[in-house]
């Protein structure tokens, strides 16, 4: 744009500037609000089949596991409590697991944000 002093002097160029101001903040927070939030529910509905479908394989994981030491001979008799302990532990180190790895990666977001 070219300075001139009758501009300065009406204030168009600051009208101008004012307005394209408002334009860009506009443009910005539909970009930063809008956005996201149209794009929430999918994202809701896919975290949830995921955790689903996630729950649903743990299971089948523990049980089969709780299955396969039920057969070996220490695990039966009075000592059958212990087959149920063994599952437990491994469905904590799978918990912990989890949540390591969660939040390695949302470290990892943060850190390149």
């Amino acid at each position: 744009m070219k300075f001139s002093f009758g501009q300065l002097i009406t204030g168009k160029r600051l009208v101008n500037d004012l307005s394209a101001s408002k334009e860009r903040i506009t443009g910005r927070l539909k970009d930063e609000i809008v956005s996201p939030l149209v794009s929430l529910p999918r994202q809701l509905v896919v975290g949830i089949i995921g955790s689903l479908f996630v729950a649903t394989g743990l299971a089948f994981v523990l049980v089969g596991s709780l299955r396969l030491t039920q057969h070996f001979w220490a695990f039966q008799g009075n000592t059958s409590w212990l087959a149920y302990l063994v599952v437990w532990f491994e469905a904590v180190i799978i918990a912990l697991f989890t949540l390591w790895r969660i939040s390695a990666r949302s470290k990892r977001k943060k850190s390149t944000s």
